[in-house]
């Protein structure tokens, strides 16, 4: 899979996250996973698809799964835990 490659099933297992938070905890997400150029292009009620790796724990109640940190998507090579 090259850079620019989006994997048939994105998201973690399969399910898709969304992140949300306040504009600067959105616009710091965004470059935290390698896409500075994003983060200052956010509005209200924009969509991103836009690959990177992620950190996650399950919210309190079990419901939800959270995202702790955000990590640029490592290219050519798998994710390491």
């Amino acid at each position: 899979m090259g850079p620019e490659t989006v994997p048939e099933r994105p998201g973690v297992n399969g399910q898709v996250l969304k992140f949300f938070g306040n504009e600067k905890q959105l616009a710091d997400a965004v470059t935290s996973g390698g896409h500075p150029d994003a983060a200052g292009r956010l509005v209200d009620g924009c969509a991103l698809n836009l690959p990177c790796r992620v950190a996650t724990k399950p919210s309190l109640d079990g419901r939800y799964i959270n995202i702790e940190r955000v990590y640029p998507a490592q290219t050519g090579a798998p994710a390491k835990v």
